[in-house]
């Protein structure tokens, strides 16, 4: 791994940087992942607009800044979690806290004994050959120890780490919002869709009934007719109507779905103080979580900045663009024991396996 120099916040950070070329298949391959979720939130938000805004909002104008402002939001958090995937770096925040892992962990790296289970305050990664924090954990595929790991996210080909968590939230935060709206407009859709007398029954449903009406009452059965009849059938507007409405539910459905799963556990990791995955290692019963001297609202800052509204309604690339607020992660005094000087569970509560606070 190699690290470029210079100031946190203005390009003096020193930040690892990647050994490949400008141009070539790696970088390709890097951005790949996440130019497709990209794609996927303009196509799933430009295909509910042209399901929706006409028919079911009579050529809305609110509508259609509502549905453009939702992909803007989600595409703006892709580019936040790309961009800023690098201060996931466990070294690079350390370097931003003044901290020489070599230091200390040769000065103050005492060990407790967790029933029967060694655990020390700084332990050496051999990937790396460099010590790290207990709650830092190397990624495989990232090549490097990130901090604070949530997952490594495959859709956006990066971890999910101290660095780019809000970001991650954030998208599917809006991606939430944005499948309970298209819930709803699919409820009302369907409502409206079924009705013979509603102007939709018209655009949807009669001219399907009428070209099975027209293939039933000819009585040909050869090759040819039916060949002419599925053609004419799959190209009729009401046909690619129906398919792109089957699309878009099943792009509504996997956003709800999804979005609220990753922005329940975010929120309820945030509650209970959990930092660490217990899981992805044994000797985690006696690692400390945030729940120690923090509140929720605290470690909801922490997440997400002190500027909370600001980061859920204004997309990120115009909040950092404009200085509006900061890119990284401010580092509370308690924060900081959870990570460097107190990262173990104090003495009352090393012996509770399963508990993070």
């Amino acid at each position: 791994m190699r690290f470029r120099l210079g100031t946190v916040g203005h390009g003096d950070e020193l930040l690892p940087t990647h050994r490949m070329g400008t141009y070539g298949v790696a970088t390709l391959l890097d951005f790949l992942p996440c130019s497709f979720m990209a794609l996927i939130t303009i196509f799933g938000s430009q295909l509910g607009v042209f399901m929706f805004w006409g028919p079911i909002y009579h050529y809305s104008i609110a509508s259609l800044f509502f549905a453009n402002y939702i992909m803007c939001q989600m595409l703006g958090n892709i580019w936040g979690v790309v961009k800023y995937r690098n201060r996931n770096c466990a070294q690079y925040q350390l370097c931003r806290l003044g901290i020489s892992s070599a230091v200390e962990s040769a000065h103050s790296n005492p060990s407790v004994n967790c029933s029967g289970v060694k655990i020390e305050k700084w332990k050496w990664c051999e990937k790396c050959s460099l010590n790290m924090p207990v709650r830092a954990n190397h990624c495989r595929y990232c090549k490097k120890c990130v901090l604070r790991q949530e997952n490594h996210f495959f859709a956006f080909g990066c971890c999910i780490a101290v660095g780019n968590t809000r970001f991650f939230f954030l998208y599917f935060l809006w991606a939430l919002t944005y499948g309970a709206w298209g819930v709803a407009t699919c409820a009302l859709f369907v409502v409206r869709v079924v009705d013979s007398e509603d102007p939709l029954y018209g655009q949807y449903i009669a001219p399907m009934l009428e070209l099975m009406r027209m293939r039933l009452e000819s009585g040909e059965a050869d090759v040819k007719s039916w060949v002419g009849w599925v053609m004419t059938f799959y190209f009729s507007t009401a046909v690619v109507r129906i398919l792109a409405l089957i699309s878009l539910i099943f792009f509504i459905i996997a956003a709800l779905s999804v979005g609220a799963a990753y922005t329940t556990e975010i929120l309820w990791q945030a509650w209970i103080g959990m930092g660490y995955d217990e899981e992805r290692d044994d000797k985690a019963a006696g690692i400390r979580g945030d729940a120690q001297d923090t509140s929720f609202m605290q470690r909801l800052n922490f997440l997400l900045g002190p500027h909370v509204l600001m980061w859920i309604l204004i997309p990120p690339p115009l909040l950092i663009r404009f200085g509006l607020v900061k890119a990284e992660i401010t580092w509370d005094q308690a924060h900081r024991e959870s990570l460097i000087d107190r990262p173990l569970k104090d003495v009352a509560s090393r012996d509770q396996h399963f508990s993070y606070n």
